[in-house]
C-alpha cells in the first residue's frame, strides 16, 4: 500500500467518510516490501502506549475513535490496529482514489483480519462473487431518484455526525 500512500498524502477541508485499509500485500505490486520497490514514509499517526491500546479504543467507539484520528492527524493517519499496520483515509478523492480507481490493485483484506472481525463481511469487506451479489442487492437503494428521497435524513444525520 505504500505506493499509493504516498500519492495520496495531500491534505484538503471538508466533510467526508472513513475507510480503514489494512496494509497487506497485494496483487499489484504495491506492497511493503519487494525487488523494485521504493520504500515511501508511513502518512504522520500516534504511537499506542501500549500494545491494543488503538485496538480497545477503536472498540469501544469506532466513529469516535477515527474522528478523533482525523481530526488530529488530517485525511491520511497510519496506526496499528492490534497487529495490523492501518491506514485511515477520510478525503473522497482518496477514497474514489482506492476503491474506484485503483481497485484492482488493494485487497479487501486477509483471512482472520481484524476489519473483517469488526465489521464482519459486507459489502466493503467482501470481494470476487460475494461482493457483487451484495452490490446488486443495494443499488436498487442507491439509485439517484431513491437518493434524492433520502437528501433531507441524510443531510441531518451527517450533520450530527461531522467529525
Amino acid at each position: 500500500f505504500r505506493r499509493p500512500a504516498a500519492a495520496l498524502t495531500g491534505r484538503k477541508e471538508g466533510l467526508s467518510a472513513h475507510t480503514v485499509v489494512t496494509l497487506t500485500r497485494t496483487r499489484c505490486h504495491t506492497s511493503t516490501e519487494g525487488p523494485g520497490m521504493v520504500a515511501t514514509p508511513l502518512p504522520p499517526g500516534p504511537r499506542a502506549r501500549v500494545p491494543g491500546a488503538h485496538l480497545l479504543a477503536f472498540a469501544r467507539d469506532m466513529l469516535g475513535f477515527v474522528c478523533r484520528l482525523k481530526h488530529d492527524y488530517g485525511d491520511v493517519v497510519a496506526f496499528r490496529l492490534g497487529p495490523e499496520r492501518t491506514v485511515l483515509l477520510s478525503h473522497p478523492e482518496h477514497l474514489h482514489e482506492v476503491l474506484v480507481r485503483q481497485h484492482r490493485a488493494f485487497q479487501k483484506g486477509r483471512h482472520r483480519d481484524v476489519s473483517k472481525q469488526w465489521l464482519g463481511e459486507g459489502l466493503l469487506n467482501s470481494e470476487g462473487a460475494r461482493h457483487q451479489h451484495q452490490r446488486r442487492l443495494l443499488q436498487p437503494a442507491l439509485h439517484r431518484q431513491r437518493l434524492a428521497e433520502y437528501a433531507t435524513t441524510m443531510t441531518t444525520y451527517a450533520a450530527r455526525l461531522r467529525c
